[in-house]
């Protein structure tokens, strides 16, 4: 049977085209041996764990796939090649779920990258027996990934072999070395704690799909002006105390999106390392970041939660949310614009149980037209945050944060991760690029509370998980960069 190759270029489109064959035939449980490109930059590269190859090279026991729309484009060119040739239609998106046969849930997303980036180079064991854990497994081996076998618990009930291949128990991973255990297995919360208790951390060592929130006792809750928010262990909705609030004589309030969040992840994030670099059980930090959120939520959440604190100071630490976010309406957040344009589709508000005021609404208004382009819009909302700060005396810092898509220097690892995003996120690295220079040649020299990071991260690599989030190496670098700007303004 001919080895079967996705072609593959740098154009975005059809770079998008080969995603979507791919995908198409995962989903089909067909493999795929690679890709094949004539672009020289691409060859050795991989994208969704295959390999990059030269097409060239292909023998007479290969058959090359060709999105159907780029027939015309290439057929003449590889007219005489010894390949084998396909041309496949296919759906211009293609949906990167893929699922359970039988029950139709999500066993994961091709583009998430965190994931699969913890399973390169290391023994896959898919914990569990049942049908679900057998299909992931097929998967996973269908994405060469190097999965070694099943791991089962004592109550399991299941034979030393599962589809031909070993199942232990799970005590036995113990004895194993540079491996990862992908959680198949319901009651995640009784898994976490399990093995937790063998000395096993999450994402180090095992990882579910859907992330750590499934086991971290986070919450999600919706949020009357901010669309959505979380509960965790903290007793104030959407924020992480680090410190004795009730004694500490000085305060700093924090706000952000993922990159700042608190209980995202399964280990610290910058505002917590920040903490422990002040070693000052005197100072207490208000971590209000929360995933997703731009800086005009920012400047919402300063407003109406975190000024309640008191605080002595203010950190903003944001960008790359703003360079996706509307730039017509950077107020339209995403989650409250679904749940107003549901209400307006589902709820007839022309009867007399509506208020005067909403009855037979015709539209959903988005406020007046910025005007602006995105970096303007966040540069406009650390202004209003400096001047809610200062006009109570209160110190304001605001950090430009570094970016994936606009790091200078790329190693092999991270030209992987790129390619193996949605078209959008690899291709508008323009926009991260964009804020980096406008920050450099009008921000930190016209305003001196706002402060350049998106360069700390060009010549260090394994710090970048996906596009946006660091492991802790990384905020471990960002905690020391804030500290070094704002330790003589803290009053201890």
């Amino acid at each position: 049977m001919a080895k079967q190759y996705i072609f593959l270029s740098s154009a975005s489109k059809e770079r998008l085209l080969a995603q979507n064959i791919f995908i198409s035939y995962l989903k089909r449980k067909q493999y795929i041996s690679g890709f094949v490109t004539q672009d020289k930059s691409l060859i050795g590269l991989k994208m969704f764990h295959k390999n990059i190859e030269e097409i060239t090279n292909l023998d007479k026991n290969s058959e090359v796939i060709f999105a159907a729309e780029l027939k015309e484009k290439y057929e003449e060119q590889y007219e005489d090649a010894v390949f084998g040739r396909r041309y496949d239609a296919i759906d211009s998106y293609e949906d990167d779920a893929i699922r359970y046969s039988k029950t139709n849930e999500v066993c994961f997303r091709m583009f998430d990258a965190p994931l699969f980036n913890r399973l390169i180079d290391k023994k896959v064991f898919v914990y569990g027996i049942d049908e679900n854990a057998r299909e992931a497994f097929i998967y996973l081996e269908l994405l060469d990934y190097e999965v070694a076998g099943f791991l089962k618990d004592s109550t399991d009930k299941c034979e030393d072999l599962l589809d031909g291949y070993h199942v232990e128990s799970i005590e036995e991973i113990l004895y194993e070395e540079n491996f990862y255990i992908w959680v198949e297995k319901k009651d995640c919360q009784i898994i976490f704690n399990k093995l937790e208790k063998l000395g096993l951390k999450f994402y180090k060592d095992y990882g579910m799909a859907g992330g750590y929130t499934q086991v971290s006792g986070r919450k999600t809750v919706l949020d009357i002006n901010l669309g959505y928010s979380y509960k965790g262990k903290s007793k104030y909705p959407g924020i992480t105390v680090y410190g004795d609030e009730k004694n500490a004589i000085y305060k700093i309030a924090v706000t952000g999106g993922s990159t700042t969040d608190g209980s995202l992840y399964p280990f610290k994030a910058w505002p917590e390392i920040l903490y422990d670099l002040i070693n000052d059980r005197t100072i207490a930090i208000y971590n209000g970041g929360v995933g997703g959120y731009t800086s005009g939520e920012e400047l919402l959440k300063l407003m109406r939660d975190m000024l309640l604190f008191n605080p002595n100071m203010v950190i903003a630490y944001s960008g790359i949310n703003d360079t996706s976010h509307n730039e017509k309406y950077p107020f339209k957040f995403d989650y409250l614009d679904e749940i107003f344009n549901f209400a307006f589709r589902n709820l007839d508000i022309s009867t007399k149980e509506y208020d005067l005021r909403v009855r037979n609404a015709e539209e959903i208004n988005y406020g007046v037209e910025s005007g602006k382009n995105r970096f303007e819009n966040w540069l406009n909302n650390m202004k209003s945050m400096y001047a809610l700060c200062i006009g109570r005396g209160i110190t304001f810092h605001a950090f430009m944060q570094p970016m994936f898509m606009s790091k200078k220097n790329y190693d092999n690892r991270e030209k992987n991760m790129m390619l193996s995003y949605r078209e959008g996120r690899y291709d508008k690295g323009y926009d991260f690029k964009e804020f980096r220079e406008i920050m450099k040649s009008e921000g930190v020299n016209t305003y001196t509370y706002l402060h350049d990071l998106s360069h700390i991260f060009d010549d260090i690599s394994d710090v970048y998980m996906d596009a946006a989030h660091v492991w802790e190496k990384g905020n471990k670098i960002i905690a020391e960069e804030i500290f070094s700007r704002v330790e003589k303004e803290i009053h201890h």
